[in-house]
């Protein structure tokens, strides 16, 4: 490909990544450090893009990597035009103010933005002809039932939601018609840069977090500030001390385990595909995921990990030994599960209150649900409460309940629809991977919210899906596909 021609195929691409370049700058003010972290990052994708000579490929590669970043730009409280206040959210609840109900922009919406942009751009001929052939009539539907709901529950977090479901949806349609798999396979390396700098630099950060008891300072890679001695699910009493889990740079403990699940499920598909030292650096990471887990404290992702360890170790090497879970177990780990046998871990009662509180909230919006974001303020007054009195502001930790609730019986059968057909489209076969895959998801979302209810998790679900779609459909039928 020669210069000019590389620049006329992608000259739309670089002008979109030089416009978010230019909206970063204007943003300034609210976050100077955040700010330069994500222009660094916008002018890294460029490089990528220059490097591999493929839009598609490269914004990819961008979302991989900026994925467990946790920035985001939160939409102000009102705004004042002409004078007149402009009411943009309503962050509160029974006067505590609740980061679910702030609209927000997240690096990940950014990055599925490019991605999407740059599928369109590339090959909108073969998208748009796949998409209204095989999924016209099944997405629609879902769309006009978001777009009523956008009307009868007018509110900037609804709206913004709304376009982050569409978006999201466009790429899994991207992803599965317009990726280049034969460039991809050349690029492998890429790949394996990409999740090992997410593995090892989560990993550290995480285990300093733990060790510290606080969080370490790096609020401009998205950081949250935590600080020894703070009560919440980021803190774990074990041994009678206060121990900080490992978050990286995710909101949230689980967030980074389940991305750490993620990595080792793509790196347990992705071996199959690998020779020789790439094999063995794989296997190297498999350890790292493993040590760096064990300090979130997630018992849900400890588990699976340890299940899609033995089904790796029996498939792979024919392994067919018991191994002995307690053998090598730390005690302060051992002590986290047994604690929910006697009754020492409140999160298992926490849940169950959340859980009651989601009835009464499903049959008041059984119908039409209460938009997309909007469950926590429709708690209303029947906030519960932990055993130690602090209000519980946050989703019910069941992302089937959730989304019931958010969207009601119509929105989510629209959307069952809209799986179902993924599912009868992609699902050439069934492999014990696959199967694995599919266990991950539900069984995170039978205890968990953050698949849903936050940007980050919600780029985890499409991931684990796409991964999901690939392993049961294989590798030489999406190059047909594509090609």
């Amino acid at each position: 490909m020669t210069r000019t021609s590389f620049l006329k195929n992608n000259l739309p691409y670089i002008l979109l990544v030089f416009l978010c370049i230019i909206l970063s700058i204007f943003f300034l003010p609210e976050s100077l450090d955040r700010t330069l972290v994500v222009l660094l990052l916008l002018i890294g994708s460029l490089i990528l893009l220059f490097y591999t000579k493929n839009s598609i490929l490269s914004s990819a590669l961008f979302l991989l990597f900026v994925l467990p970043l946790n920035i985001t730009f939160q939409l102000p409280e009102s705004v004042s035009i002409f004078g007149t206040e402009l009411i943009l959210s309503n962050p509160y609840v029974n006067g505590v103010y609740v980061n679910y109900l702030v609209p927000t922009i997240a690096l990940t919406d950014l990055a599925l933005l490019l991605f999407c942009f740059a599928s369109f751009t590339s090959r909108r001929k073969i998208l748009i002809k796949n998409i209204s052939i095989q999924y016209l009539w099944y997405v629609v539907p879902l769309i006009i039932f978001l777009l009523l709901q956008d009307i009868l529950i007018f509110s900037p977090l609804h709206l913004l939601n709304t376009l982050r479901i569409f978006l999201i949806i466009f790429a899994i349609f991207c992803f599965l018609f317009t990726f280049p798999w034969n460039e991809a396979k050349k690029r492998l390396n890429l790949f394996l840069l990409s999740v090992s700098f997410g593995i090892i630099s989560q990993g550290v950060l995480g285990t300093l977090q733990f060790l510290r008891g606080s969080s370490v300072g790096l609020s401009f890679l998205g950081e949250s500030q935590v600080v020894s001695g703070m009560q919440g699910s980021s803190f774990v009493e074990l041994g009678g001390q206060l121990f900080l889990r490992a978050y990286g740079t995710f909101p949230h403990p689980n967030l980074l385990g389940g991305y750490l699940l993620l990595v080792f499920l793509f790196l347990i598909v992705l071996e199959k595909y690998l020779k020789g030292r790439k094999k063995y650096f794989v296997y190297i990471l498999f350890a790292l995921i493993l040590i760096f887990a064990i300090f979130t404290f997630s018992r849900i992702v400890l588990l699976l990990l340890f299940l899609s360890l033995m089904l790796f170790l029996v498939s792979k090497f024919r392994l067919i030994k018991a191994t002995n879970l307690y053998s090598f177990t730390p005690t302060l780990l051992l002590e986290r599960f047994t604690n929910l046998l006697i009754s020492k871990d409140n999160s298992l009662a926490d849940r169950l209150n959340l859980l009651r509180v989601s009835v009464h909230v499903l049959k008041e919006n059984i119908l039409l649900g209460t938009g997309v974001g909007s469950y926590v303020s429709s708690m209303g007054e029947d906030v519960p409460r932990t055993v130690k009195g602090i209000l519980l502001l946050q989703p019910v930790h069941n992302i089937f309940i959730l989304l019931l609730s958010e969207l009601g019986i119509v929105g989510f059968f629209a959307t069952t629809l809209l799986v179902f057909r993924l599912f009868v489209l992609n699902v050439k076969k069934i492999t014990t991977y696959s199967i694995l895959i599919l266990l991950c998801i539900f069984v995170i979302g039978m205890f968990d919210h953050y698949l849903v209810s936050l940007p980050q998790g919600l780029t985890l679900l499409i991931l684990f899906l796409l991964l999901f779609f690939f392993e049961s459909k294989g590798l030489q039928q999406y190059e047909d596909n594509v090609d």
